[in-house]
């Protein structure tokens, strides 16, 4: 089995989900024109179609299919609760692949954002959900993200840091909340209040 990720905030423990090397080519969080990062980039080194793997065991609630944004991106409801998103694929696996391809078809588009009911699509901590791609960008590589229940995006990577890191970044927010604006978040983190 491969390398686990490391430990969240709140102890999970979920499966590296590309296989291959363990290279970010972007982090959680860094700022983009107007918005932040909400997930991770790993670098697939110029390669299409490396296997992407379920980090946990959970079933496929939602599938997308666009030009830009996300490009093919599927959504993992794990059995915790959380969902793991996988996005700029090459392709989905068989199953997915042909599901989205009929809806397409038959509704005679080249996008689609569906979801599927409960359990119909489930998998195992390791099975292969998706491949990687360069869909909806520029360059491949595996965007993931790890959303909480209320499917916002966390960062779940606590590079060896411990609980202080999620107090501050709460903090943040609820400054950010109030009304203070970007620049003083990104003040607020490196003055290391």
């Amino acid at each position: 089995m491969l390398p686990v990720m490391p430990r969240g905030a709140s102890g999970e423990v979920y499966l590296w989900p590309l296989h291959g090397n363990r290279r970010l080519s972007s982090s959680f969080s860094e700022y983009r024109d107007g918005h932040y990062h909400a997930g991770i980039d790993l670098r697939s080194y110029g390669a299409v179609g490396l296997p992407c793997l379920a980090v946990s065991e959970g079933r496929v609630v939602r599938v997308k299919v666009g030009a830009g944004g996300y490009g093919k991106a599927l959504y993992l409801k794990l059995d915790d609760g959380r969902t793991a998103v996988y996005a700029h694929l090459d392709q989905f696996n068989r199953t997915i692949d042909s599901l989205a391809y009929h809806y397409r078809i038959h509704r005679e588009t080249n996008w689609c954002d569906f979801r599927l009911p409960d359990g119909v699509y489930t998998y195992s901590v390791g099975d292969t959900v998706a491949f990687s791609g360069e869909t909806g960008t520029s360059a491949p590589h595996l965007h993931f993200e790890l959303r909480d229940e209320a499917e916002y995006a966390r960062e779940f990577i606590s590079h060896g840091k411990n609980d202080e890191i999620d107090e501050n970044f709460d903090a943040a927010l609820t400054k950010y909340d109030q009304g203070i604006k970007i620049e003083e978040i990104h003040r607020f983190f490196q003055a290391g209040q």
